[in-house]
């Protein structure tokens, strides 16, 4: 684990958090309004916290105990709270909560920015990335007003949640925050991976391009050749979202049957895609069903052999 080192700012002390906070930080962990977005349910157990901030230190994060200070409390210091990075290598993941008591008084947003810059002064951090749940609005706007921008959104469930939810992602590079050191120098240009589009052998584009829009419901994109060689299709609401494929020619027709799957990642509504695909008799390869990795899903063939997967967090 790396020892993240101590940080003083006007109001809070931010120090290495331990396993031996649990019993401070229980009463954060047992607070039904502080945990409504977190992972787990709140803690009944001062072992649960334990166990909690136990495997938070030991993969490889850098977690401080947020503190507040003496002339602020004007007494021991208590412990209010926790911040810190999921890990420091590549894009690295941030988290913190505070207790409900400690709200709305600013706390929050002095002790992020402080361990943000400690990341990017100290540990080299080159890019850090928040997971937020759609609905924890509060930490959405604390998120902008550090300077973060919005990157997009997945969909995602806990174990404790009766339905998935959508996690929003804010992101910032070293570059953009303004207390980054002065003689850093420049960051190698990057060359960003924002989308894969399998392209398919099939021995008849016309035919595959008609499956896809009659029988799935896909956007024809593109059409290349006369007669067609190459053609792309997609379905999604929005142009940046969705799903991609692109199919190409065989070069041996007839050639044998394909192997492999494509998984596709969809949103709420996979009880009526299911129906829809039932109902437009799409060939069924596997029944809708609950997974026990923790995904609802599904599979058809389409009229080339290729088995499509789709699947949602049950």
């Amino acid at each position: 684990m790396l020892e993240p080192g101590l940080i003083e700012t006007a109001r809070l002390t931010l120090r290495a958090l331990t396993v031996a906070d649990a019993t401070a930080l229980h009463p954060l962990f047992q607070d039904a309004m502080a945990m409504r977005y977190w992972h787990t349910l709140p803690h009944a157990t001062v072992r649960e916290t334990a166990a909690e901030l136990a495997g938070m230190i030991k993969h490889g994060g850098c977690w401080w105990a947020i503190c507040l200070n003496r002339e602020e409390q004007g007494c021991e210091q208590p412990l209010i709270g926790f911040a810190g990075y999921h890990h420091t290598v590549g894009r690295s993941g941030f988290g913190y909560m505070l207790h409900p008591d400690h709200w709305r008084k600013g706390y929050a947003t002095e002790a992020v920015h402080a361990a943000l810059t400690y990341g990017f002064t100290q540990l080299a951090i080159e890019r850090v990335e928040l997971w937020i749940h759609e609905q924890n609005l509060a930490s959405r706007r604390l998120a902008e007003r550090l300077g973060f921008t919005n990157k997009g959104q997945f969909l995602q469930k806990f174990a404790n949640e009766p339905a998935s939810h959508m996690t929003q992602v804010y992101g910032m590079r070293i570059e953009e925050w303004p207390a980054r050191p002065q003689n850093l120098p420049p960051l190698e240009p990057v060359c960003s991976f924002y989308n894969v589009q399998p392209i398919l052998a099939v021995n008849d584009i016309e035919a595959t391009l008609t499956y896809y829009q009659e029988k799935l419901g896909f956007t024809v994109d593109f059409v290349y050749g006369a007669p067609p060689s190459h053609a792309g299709v997609s379905r999604g609401e929005w142009t940046v979202h969705g799903v991609q494929i692109q199919f190409t020619l065989a070069d041996t027709p007839n050639a044998s049957r394909p192997v492999g799957q494509l998984y596709l990642m969809v949103g709420v509504g996979i009880e009526q895609l299911y129906a829809a695909y039932c109902a437009s008799g799409v060939h069924i390869h596997r029944s809708l069903a609950s997974q026990p990795w923790g995904m609802r899903e599904f599979s058809i063939e389409d009229l080339n052999g290729y088995v499509l997967r789709f699947g949602t967090p049950a």
